[in-house]
């Protein structure tokens, strides 16, 4: 592998060494690693992987957030994908999306075509996905459940739609925060209100805004950079 300087000079990369992307607030990003699999990265995301996998049994990738991938089939080479708490999704060929945020309490893993393994930790039974299956990890109880949902939906975010169903508004809020790089903040009284939809990104965080105010009374208002929603 190797980079290119806006000179147009490339860059050869030692195979061993270890690349970290990350994607701030209020963008997403696509890439392709050596080996042909496709990444797509949401705001505020990082993932860790080798500059090559030549030459390896493995290929192995750390996510921190969300990216959805459709990984290029190598039944000599399966694909790992690893999160935090352990969590680890093991592939030949297939694509799928991760949802593995450090602040969020729950992480899920939903499956579009193909087959995965997930494994909550080492040692532990895994768990094989279907496509249209997700796979939930409450980090704070250890509970993990496999659902049947649509799979798509999940990963509509990489097409530019913000789809949400039932989502209480702190969670909606952190998601629209990292969407669109603002600091958005939920009063008490309206932490058990819950919203679904599907919205394109390019609507904005003040279309979005207005909706609520609109349709469920939630005053929003700006303080000191913040957006309140009240």
């Amino acid at each position: 592998m190797a980079l290119q300087t806006a000179a147009g000079k490339k860059l050869a990369l030692a195979s061993e060494r270890i690349l970290k992307l990350e994607v701030p607030a209020g963008r997403h990003f696509q890439m392709t690693l050596s080996d042909g699999t496709k990444v797509w990265l949401n705001a505020s995301s990082t993932l860790e992987y080798p500059a090559s996998f030549e030459g390896k049994k493995e290929r192995r990738v750390r996510l921190t957030g969300e990216a959805f991938f459709e990984v290029s089939r190598n039944e000599k080479c399966p694909f790992y994908v690893e999160t935090g708490n352990q969590e680890s999704v093991q592939v030949l060929g297939t694509s799928f999306n991760i949802n593995a945020y450090p602040e969020n309490s729950k992480h899920f893993t939903t499956l579009v075509t193909g087959k995965i393994s997930y494994q909550v930790e080492e040692g532990k039974e895994p768990v094989i996905l279907s496509p249209d299956q997700q796979v939930s990890f409450d980090c704070v109880s250890g509970d993990m459940k496999v659902a049947q949902v649509d799979a798509s939906a999940f990963a509509a975010w990489k097409d530019g739609w913000i789809y949400f169903e039932d989502e209480t508004l702190p969670d909606l809020a952190k998601r629209l925060s990292r969407v669109y790089g603002v600091e958005i903040k939920v009063a008490e009284r309206l932490r058990n209100y819950s919203f679904s939809g599907k919205i394109s990104y390019e609507r904005g965080v003040d279309y979005i805004t207005r909706l609520m105010e609109e349709t469920n009374g939630v005053v929003c208002e700006v303080e000191n950079g913040v957006l309140w929603l009240r």
